[in-house]
């Protein structure tokens, strides 16, 4: 049995969803988004499913995908359930179709546009590389421990266009997928003012050997000083999100109770 406390909040939110004009009660909080999102990892399918025809109402409404896609781990969390073993088939390949859904910005479902959705992995992972133009950059940390592994990622997670982040402890490695105009002076101003950290970009010089670059205090806009960043398969680690639906329950300790506040406090019936 589905725990109720949490089932009826996403039954409601799940009816709240289902009226559009009531939308931008749900968008205007991301608490009530990461609540539904973090359901996605229950094991009671009940609030999986509920959860999920929640979502499925908000990506209906072309309006509500910018909102989000803002919210971050969301699109994780969708393709995370979609690959869960443990659900039934009709739950996973709901939850792929949102992901699909909201990364390409399908608003609606219908046969017209099912080859779309269920093209061959090439033509998706094309389209999605078109959306998502990105660079890989490598940063040495020396000193990286995994007491300081947590601050170095808060500090990453706040970065605006980084995409992805692996943190390899063992070779003080830290591998960032992020927007092409992300510079990674920027990265390395971001975690130092933060955590003291001193982040090198890895590099390649003339003779295709690994170097580290000083890039806290350039000052030079356009980066012509750097060397070529090192080529994306020689970096060392296989690149996923930080976030995932692990990290999505560890913070997400009240958002039960802030979730349902939220719901009591907006909405009257």
């Amino acid at each position: 049995m589905a725990n109720n406390s949490v089932f009826n909040t996403v039954l409601a939110y799940q009816k709240i969803a289902s009226d559009e004009s009531q939308h931008h009660f749900i968008m205007k909080d991301k608490t009530m988004i990461q609540f539904l999102a973090y359901c996605l990892d229950y094991s009671e399918l009940e609030i999986v499913e509920a959860a999920l025809l929640s979502f499925e109402k908000l990506i209906d409404n072309e309006v509500n995908h910018r909102g989000l896609k803002a919210v971050f781990g969301i699109i994780e969390a969708l393709r995370c359930t979609s690959e869960r073993l443990d659900l039934p088939t009709n739950l996973s390949e709901k939850a792929n179709i949102l992901y699909k859904r909201l990364l390409l910005d399908i608003p609606s479902y219908s046969t017209s546009n099912e080859n779309q959705l269920n093209s061959d992995e090439h033509s998706t992972n094309t389209a999605i590389k078109c959306k998502f133009e990105t660079k890989l950059l490598t940063f040495h940390i020396h000193g990286l421990s995994m007491r300081t592994r947590e601050d170095l990622e808060t500090a990453l997670v706040k970065v605006k266009g980084i995409v992805s982040v692996v943190i390899d402890v063992q070779h003080q490695r830290c591998i960032i997928r992020a927007l092409p105009q992300v510079k990674p002076e920027v990265i390395a101003e971001a975690v130092y003012s933060s955590t003291l950290m001193e982040l090198k970009l890895v590099a390649l010089n003339a003779n295709k050997q690994e170097v580290l670059q000083d890039v806290l205090n350039l000052v030079d806009d356009d980066n012509s000083s750097l060397p070529p960043y090192l080529p994306e398969e020689n970096s060392p680690v296989k690149e996923k999100a930080i976030i995932s639906l692990t990290d999505l329950r560890n913070n997400a300790t009240n958002w039960i109770n802030a979730a349902t506040s939220f719901f009591q406090n907006s909405f009257y019936w």
